[in-house]
């Protein structure tokens, strides 16, 4: 298992097109992929279970990939997030 703790700078948050864009990223990777806001963990192979988690800019997250391919699925999930 890998993870990292960030604070979203997206002035939107995560919003639908960030949350489209992470589940093409994260969905080819064998790998489990979560998001942890507020002591609950969300699918982030999922556009709706990203969505419902409903975090906003200034927000701390934590995203967890566990899994045969755990360290390059939190890559990609990183340069989305950062980018």
């Amino acid at each position: 298992m890998v993870s990292k703790i960030l604070t979203i700078n997206k002035q939107n948050g995560l919003d639908v097109k960030l949350a489209m864009n992470l589940v093409t990223v994260c969905r080819p990777f064998e790998a489990g992929v979560a998001l942890k806001f507020n002591q609950n963990e969300y699918n982030l192979k999922s556009v709706l279970g990203i969505v419902s988690a409903a975090v906003k800019f200034g927000d701390i997250v934590e995203f967890i990939c566990r899994g045969k391919e755990a360290d390059a699925a939190l890559q990609a999930i990183l340069e989305v997030v950062e980018s």
